[in-house]
C-alpha cells in the first residue's frame, strides 16, 4: 500500500500557504499584521469619508502629466486636494476590496474600435453606503458602462473626489489590465465623493448624489 506521507505533506503545505497569502494580501491593502506604514497611510486615504472642502478642475491630459513615483512631500501636497474630472466611464467592475472601479476615458468608445487608455476612479464601500442610489447596478445603468469590455455608449460624466497616488499601480506593467490597454497614470480619484451625468433632454449635467 503506497505511503500517504507525500500527500499529507502537500495538504499541510497548502493549508499553511493559503492563510499566509491572505495575510500578505491584507498587508498590501493596509490591513492585518504585515501592514507597512506606507500601506497603512494609503488605506487611510482611500477610506476618507469626508468630501474635499474645495476642488480643482482637471483635464485628462493634466492627470497624465502628474508626476510618476512622486517624492513624499509632493505626493502629500497633491493628495490634500479635491479634483473634478469629466470623461466617460467606459467600464465598471467590482474590485477585491469592495470598491467599484471605474475606467474613465477621454472619449466614448467607438463601436468596433479597440479599448482606450483610461484613468481610474474608485467608489468605496463607505460612499456606497452613505449615498442613496450608489449601487453597482444603478451606477452602471447611469453611466451606460460595459462590464466586460464589450462595446458600449456611455454618457459623459463629471466625477469629484480626492486625488490619490496608488503606489501599487506604478509597480505593475501598464499592459496588465482586463482590457489589454492599461492605465495612463497611477494617480486616481479615490474616493469618488460626488457624481454628475449628462442629461441630453435637459442639455446639462444632473446630480447623482454625494458631496
Amino acid at each position: 500500500m503506497p505511503s500517504q506521507a507525500p500527500r499529507l505533506k502537500m495538504v499541510t503545505a497548502v493549508g499553511l500557504l493559503v492563510p499566509l497569502l491572505i495575510l500578505i494580501g491584507l498587508g498590501i491593502e493596509g490591513r492585518g499584521p504585515f501592514t507597512t506604514s506606507a500601506a497603512h497611510r494609503l488605506r487611510r486615504l482611500k477610506d476618507r469619508s469626508a468630501s474635499p472642502d474645495s476642488v480643482d478642475d482637471m483635464t485628462f491630459d493634466e492627470f497624465v502629466r502628474l508626476p510618476p513615483h512622486p517624492r513624499s512631500e509632493v505626493r502629500e501636497s497633491l493628495e490634500s486636494h479635491g479634483v473634478r474630472l469629466e470623461g466617460y466611464v467606459a467600464h465598471i467592475r467590482h474590485a477585491t476590496d469592495g470598491d467599484f472601479h471605474l475606467d474613465v476615458t477621454l472619449a466614448p468608445p467607438a463601436s468596433g474600435k479597440s479599448a482606450q487608455p483610461f484613468l481610474a476612479g474608485e467608489v468605496t464601500p463607505a460612499w456606497q453606503h452613505m449615498v442613496s442610489g450608489w449601487t453597482y447596478d444603478s451606477l452602471r445603468r447611469a453611466f451606460r458602462s460595459s462590464e466586460s469590455g464589450q462595446a458600449a455608449e456611455p454618457v459623459r460624466v463629471r466625477l469629484t473626489g480626492w486625488l490619490l497616488y496608488d503606489m501599487y499601480a506604478d509597480l505593475l506593467p501598464r499592459a496588465v489590465d482586463p482590457h489589454g490597454v492599461g492605465r495612463v497614470t497611477a494617480w486616481e480619484i479615490h474616493p469618488v465623493t460626488h457624481i454628475e451625468v449628462w442629461d441630453e433632454s435637459q442639455k446639462r449635467m444632473v446630480d447623482l448624489g454625494g458631496r
